[in-house]
């Protein structure tokens, strides 16, 4: 399954960068927000937040 992301919105400083962007998985859009905390200019640690209900519902159109 290919997936398409689209940026919405690039938050950053010198140690932590924020990404708002929409993942397409064929057909159904989800809300995703990754958290990247950098050290020493790489990635320490990863947090994503996402709305699941287009994957868990998909007949619900919300």
């Amino acid at each position: 399954m290919k997936f398409k992301y689209e940026i919405l919105k690039v938050f950053h400083d010198p140690h932590e960068v924020c990404v708002f962007y929409n993942i397409n998985t064929g057909g159904k859009k989800t809300f995703t927000c990754g958290w990247y905390q950098l050290l020493h200019g790489k990635i320490d640690s990863i947090k994503v937040l996402f709305d699941p209900r287009p994957l868990l519902h998909p007949e619900d159109k919300r």
